[in-house]
């Protein structure tokens, strides 16, 4: 039995038993309108709602949930890999049988990386689909890269305390990361590949001393600490140059920067952009198949 084979019937047995479903259209397919696959990773469907519907002006958009909606009853015996074969299975199921091909993928953070291996995958199957990936922010996940520490004993306990829950949030995240065997360099691609990317830190420190009352200037001094040791203790992934590492893999990236933070790129005033890089880039390269 092939592994594809497997993985669609565990998949759809664990789906049915929940009544859900990994992927959806946002508004139903349009035979007018290319398909874009939007990839959540970990970002939650609200944040990416201005996203979604910039894109349904001139898009089907089939958007993939939040991992962590299925990860435990699906992935937690899985590598990425895996999880990448049955993504794509749910794709294959949902629009080769339908004649539909898709025109680009896309996704946000860790949504990025996947909607890159998706990419990947489904090439293997449709090698006359040149679709371009469009990365929001991403970061390729890479357990063996090594991540820049620092010493969280800094961090007073008041902090820690404020911050306890994202903390585990964090943890989670990781222990994801290193469950799912992320390792080495992006599998090449040669389809067109852009980045956008978030240029201002997250203000951890500002959301700290708004939420006690005091200003950020008075929570730097009282604590000792700024946004940028915050986010290598709390969000170490984050920290990385993105960017540096893209073009590493791909020196002929489209590297895009927004001013905004992370979820901020994610914004009504800037999603237009990334739209427009997806139609000037899908024009003519993929139809339909109706």
């Amino acid at each position: 039995i092939k592994l594809n084979d497997l993985l669609k019937t565990k998949t759809i047995r664990g789906l049915l038993s929940l009544r859900q479903s990994i992927c959806s259209w946002a508004s139903g397919p349009d035979e007018d309108k290319p398909v874009v696959v939007l990839v959540q990773g970990e970002t939650n469907y609200e944040s990416l709602k201005p996203y979604i519907d910039a894109l349904s002006e001139h898009f089907s958009v089939l958007v993939i949930e939040s991992i962590r909606s299925h990860f435990e009853y699906l992935f937690l015996d899985a590598d990425i890999d895996e999880v990448t074969e049955m993504y794509y299975t749910h794709l294959d199921m949902r629009l080769s049988l339908a004649g539909l091909q898709v025109a680009a993928f896309t996704g946000h953070c860790l949504g990025g990386d996947l909607a890159y291996r998706l990419a990947c995958r489904w090439r293997d199957d449709n090698p006359d689909c040149y679709a371009p990936v469009c990365l929001l922010d991403s970061f390729w996940v890479d357990n063996d890269r090594p991540v820049q520490k620092v010493d969280a004993g800094r961090i007073p306990e008041e902090l820690v305390r404020f911050y306890e829950n994202q903390t585990d949030i964090i943890d989670n995240q990781m222990n994801m990361y290193t469950s799912l065997g992320f390792h080495g360099a992006p599998v090449p691609y040669d389809g067109k590949l852009s980045m956008f990317r978030a240029m201002k830190t997250t203000h951890l420190l500002a959301a700290v001393a708004a939420a006690i009352g005091i200003t950020e200037e008075e929570a730097a001094s009282r604590f000792g600490v700024d946004d940028d040791f915050l986010m290598k203790a709390w969000q170490p992934q984050r920290a990385v140059d993105n960017e540096q590492i893209w073009r590493s893999y791909r020196p002929d990236i489209e590297c895009f920067h927004v001013d905004s933070d992370h979820m901020g790129i994610l914004g009504s005033e800037y999603v237009g952009e990334y739209v427009e890089w997806l139609m000037a880039n899908t024009a003519g390269n993929s139809k339909n198949l109706f």
